[in-house]
């Protein structure tokens, strides 16, 4: 999996309050810089800005991160994938055939994707540098992020792919280390379907917009101006009320989402996939950053919560950081 992912991302909305009682993962809010998991939901992240001042430049060095997720308990899938059948079959009876002709990914349980290694697919990882040192950009990687729209398409009655990242800001000064930048990048939602229109609802923090927008057959909308926040941006459709889609909006280069089958592009792998649950960062600084793995159900997976877990990326061999999605 590359380090800069930029146009098919992998991507964070409301989700069946069913979910939230069999699973029970993540609960509680994340109440600031003290909090260690939970969050679930849209949940925040609570970031430590860099101080202003100088700040070591790390450059890309080819160091790279990898690891898997798992459940310590698994939910009912089988019985949240029910409710949600039951659902479409209820509130679009009319449009039913047409819905349950996605791929399984589309019609099945989306909050949780375990593949047949037990592993959890659509976990958002990201790299931010320690405090007092800086992360170097180039201006290709910035060219290809604003060339490179987040694709969201909506084929049947889901959004593809569920989840995905948007690299929405990056620090241009080592220093002025905690001075932002757009890259230009923006999120197209594409209704490629053949039956019906969609509706978009979206919204994260108040530094972003939010609209709600219908998109008929063939129409498509740009989300544009992102910045980096502290929510998850959520997508819904109003008028098929069990879509929905998470997308995170960060201000690093150095991301990505564990493989799953409701993703879009090279990080769409089969249930029997053993990358299922996986990840990887490639091309990182060697040295100490910090880590943040973050679900939709389950919140922070990472000690330290929003300002991120220190790790080191040493030279020669990846670095393993595995991650477990805990129950409370």
């Amino acid at each position: 999996m590359r380090s800069f992912s930029f146009g098919l991302v992998l991507v964070v909305l409301p989700a069946f309050a069913l979910s939230l009682m069999l699973a029970g993962c993540g609960g509680g809010k994340d109440t600031g810089p003290a909090a260690t998991g939970g969050g679930g939901g849209a949940g925040g992240e609570v970031t430590k800005e860099t101080p202003s001042g100088p700040a070591k430049v790390l450059e890309p060095k080819g160091g790279v991160l990898k690891g898997s997720i798992t459940l310590a308990s698994r939910p009912d899938v089988k019985k949240l994938t029910e409710e949600l059948q039951k659902k479409i079959a209820t509130e679009k009876p009319d449009q039913k055939d047409n819905c349950m002709k996605g791929e399984p990914g589309e019609t099945t349980e989306q909050a949780y994707r375990i593949g047949a290694n037990g592993k959890l697919g659509n976990v958002f990882v990201w790299i931010k540098p320690v405090e007092g040192t800086f992360f170097k950009v180039d201006e290709k990687a910035l060219k290809e992020a604003k060339e490179n729209p987040v694709k969201i398409r909506q084929p049947h009655c889901a959004f593809i792919p569920h989840t995905a990242i948007v690299w929405a800001e990056y620090h241009p000064d080592p220093q002025k280390p905690s001075t932002k930048k757009p890259t230009g990048q923006f999120i197209e939602v594409v209704n490629d379907s053949t039956f019906t229109s969609h509706n978009t609802k979206y919204e994260a923090g108040t530094k972003n917009p939010s609209g709600n927008e219908t998109i008929p057959t063939g129409g498509k909308m740009k989300i544009e101006n992102l910045k980096e926040d502290s929510k998850a941006m959520t997508l819904n459709c109003n008028i098929h009320t069990w879509m929905d889609a998470y997308i995170r909006l960060v201000d690093t280069p150095y991301y990505t989402i564990s493989y799953s089958d409701t993703l879009d592009g090279a990080n769409k792998v089969k249930e029997d996939d053993p990358k299922f649950g996986t990840y990887e960062i490639k091309n990182l600084p060697i040295g100490k950053v910090r880590v943040i793995a973050w679900h939709e159900r389950c919140g922070y997976l990472n000690k330290g919560g929003g300002q991120g877990e220190e790790i080191e990326i040493v030279d020669g061999k990846p670095t393993e950081k595995n991650f477990e999605a805990k129950p409370q």
